[in-house]
């Protein structure tokens, strides 16, 4: 698996899934925290490149609903809705990561 693949099923298994079946309406990842789980083996840029992208969103079925952090820098935290629309709940996970395996790869948000 890909460090971006590695990164997004982590997030879901961690924070979305829990979410989900304790019924929140919403989960905010802390980009800093996902870090530090992950033993700081990737880089925050790295990690908000896979919250940030759309292939994540849809894999996962995660409508973005709001993105935190200070004016002037890149995000620190991603709000996603958690609510699974009909036709996602309808469809296995696995088959939705099967149906986004031949999308482009992910590519990390530039660094300044």
């Amino acid at each position: 698996m890909l460090p971006f693949e590695d990164i997004g099923e982590f997030i879901y298994n961690n924070y979305i899934r829990p979410a989900r079946e304790k019924g929140e309406k919403a989960v905010t990842v802390d980009v800093s925290e996902v870090c530090q789980a992950l033993n700081h083996a990737h880089t925050a840029d790295l990690v908000r490149s896979v919250l940030g992208s759309m292939k994540f969103r849809n894999i996962y079925s995660l409508p973005l609903a709001a993105t935190g952090g200070p004016p002037d820098g890149p995000p620190t935290t991603y709000t996603f809705k958690t609510a699974l629309s009909k036709a996602a709940s309808a469809t296995p996970l696995s088959c939705r990561k099967e149906n986004k395996e031949n999308e482009d790869e992910m590519t990390p948000a530039p660094t300044s």
